[in-house]
C-alpha cells in the first residue's frame, strides 16, 4: 500500500512541473514570431535606444549629433525619442530639425518618466533595448 501512495504522490509533484515547462516553452516560441530577431553582423547589434525626456532642448541640441553618429555606425539601431510633457520647446526643436531616418519622436500619454519609457519600449523594433537620458552623453 506504501508503494501505491509513494508512486501516485511522485506522479502528482512531476506532472505539474512537466505542464508548466511545456506551457513555457510554447510562450515562448509564441513570442519569439513576432520579435525582430535580426541577427548582428560584427559590431552591428539590433538595439532600441529610448530616449525620455521633459525640459531637455539644450542637451537636445547639444547631443543630437552624437546619437546621429551612433545611427551612422550602426544600421541595425533605432532612437526612440519620447517627450514627457516638455515645455521648452525640444519636442518641436526635435520635429523642426533634419534628423536620421531611424529616429523617431513620440509623446507620452501618461505622465512621469516611467510612462515615458513605457511607450518607447512599446513602439521599440528589436529585444535588446537601451534606457537612457536625454542628458547622458556617450563618448566612443
Amino acid at each position: 500500500m506504501l508503494a501505491d501512495s509513494s508512486a501516485l504522490l511522485v506522479i502528482l509533484c512531476v506532472l505539474p512541473v512537466l505542464a508548466y515547462c511545456l506551457l513555457g516553452w510554447r510562450a515562448y516560441a509564441a513570442l519569439s514570431k513576432g520579435r525582430n530577431t535580426a541577427e548582428p553582423d560584427g559590431q552591428n547589434v539590433p538595439i532600441s535606444i529610448v530616449i525620455p525626456f521633459r525640459d531637455e532642448l539644450e542637451n537636445l541640441r547639444q547631443n543630437m549629433p552624437r546619437w546621429s553618429e551612433l545611427l551612422e555606425g550602426n544600421p541595425m539601431a533605432e532612437l526612440l525619442w519620447v517627450d514627457d510633457h516638455s515645455t521648452d520647446g525640444g519636442m518641436e526643436w526635435l520635429k523642426s530639425v533634419d534628423r536620421h531616418r531611424r529616429m523617431k519622436i513620440l509623446s507620452s500619454a501618461g505622465e512621469g518618466k516611467s510612462a515615458a519609457t513605457d511607450r518607447g519600449v512599446k513602439e521599440s523594433r528589436y529585444d535588446l533595448l537601451a534606457l537612457t537620458d536625454a542628458d547622458w552623453i556617450f563618448w566612443r
